[in-house]
């Protein structure tokens, strides 16, 4: 299955967005927090535990701006993946009202 989606990603029409470095930023790109904000713990491996990449966008976010899940067919991803909530609000629900 993984060789699947390597092949299906290297055909795809377009290229996915590159992933900003885990140590690129303190807080998420989406709610401004820090990483652990909703954790008990604010130890760095928490931190990086916490620490999500937008397929769609790329951004570093915290994992519960990042929740939503969605099939980014343009990048090769048939099987859903994880987007940040600015992504699933502004690109996938705006698009397809209920």
């Amino acid at each position: 299955q993984a060789i699947c989606e390597v092949i299906d990603v290297r055909q795809a029409a377009e290229c996915p967005p590159p992933w900003e470095p885990f140590d690129s930023h303190e807080v998420c790109q989406v709610c401004h927090a820090a990483f652990t904000w909703h954790s008990t713990s604010s130890s760095k491996a928490q931190e990086n535990r916490e620490k999500q990449n937008c397929a769609s966008c790329g951004r570093l976010v915290c994992d519960p701006c990042a929740e939503n899940t969605k099939c980014l067919p343009e990048y090769g991803l048939y099987e859903k993946v994880r987007v940040c909530d600015t992504c699933y609000f502004s690109k996938f629900i705006a698009r397809h009202p209920r």
